[in-house]
C-alpha cells in the first residue's frame, strides 16, 4: 500500500509564506507610522513650548511697562516700570530682546519665526493710545526629517497671538 508522506505540499508552503509576508508588512507599516507620529508630536511640543516661553516673557514685561512704542512692524520699544529701556524685534527669523545691559534671542536656532497672513505682516501692532499692543507670530521647526515632521500642516507653523494692555 501507499505510505503516507509527512510534510507540506509546495502550495501549502507558498500560501503560508505569503500570509506571513502580509502580516509582517502590515506590522511594519503600523510601526513606522507610530514612529512618524511620535516624531511629529515631539516637534509640535517643542515648538509650542518655545512659542509659549517667548509669549509669556514678552507679556510679563509689557504688562507692567510705563510706555510702549511700535517703532516698526517688527520692533517694539518698551519703557519699563523701573526706568529701563527694552526692545523686542524680529531679527531675521528669530526674536531678539535688547536692553542697556544685554542682548539675547528669545527663540532658539531650532525654530523659525514667520509672520503669517493672519498677522497682517506685523509682529507688533500698537493701539492709538499706546496702552495696548497686539503680538502675532508663527513658529516652525527649522530642521525636520521629512515633510510629516513639520510642526503643523500649514506652511506657516503654529500661530501665537495675544493682546497685552498696560496696567500702569
Amino acid at each position: 500500500m501507499f505510505k503516507k508522506k509527512k510534510g507540506f505540499t509546495l502550495i501549502e508552503v507558498i500560501v503560508s509564506f505569503s500570509l506571513f509576508t502580509l502580516v509582517v508588512m502590515a506590522a511594519n507599516v503600523m510601526l513606522f507610522s507610530t514612529f512618524r507620529s511620535a516624531r511629529k508630536a515631539a516637534t509640535v511640543s517643542e515648538v509650542n513650548n518655545e512659542g509659549a516661553y517667548v509669549m509669556n516673557s514678552m507679556i510679563s514685561l509689557l504688562r507692567y511697562s510705563r510706555d510702549i512704542v511700535c517703532t516698526t512692524a517688527t520692533r517694539l520699544d518698551i519703557s519699563a516700570s523701573d526706568g529701563g529701556i527694552f526692545h523686542y524685534e524680529l531679527s531675521g527669523n528669530r526674536i531678539a530682546s535688547t536692553s542697556a545691559l544685554s542682548s539675547s534671542y528669545l527663540t532658539s536656532d531650532q525654530v523659525s519665526v514667520q509672520l503669517p497672513a493672519e498677522c497682517g505682516g506685523r509682529f507688533f501692532t500698537c493701539s492709538a493710545n499706546s496702552r495696548s499692543v497686539d503680538i502675532c507670530y508663527a513658529l516652525e521647526k527649522v530642521s525636520y526629517t521629512d515633510v510629516t515632521d513639520r510642526a503643523s500642516s500649514q506652511t506657516n507653523g503654529i500661530l501665537f497671538r495675544s493682546t497685552v494692555t498696560l496696567r500702569n
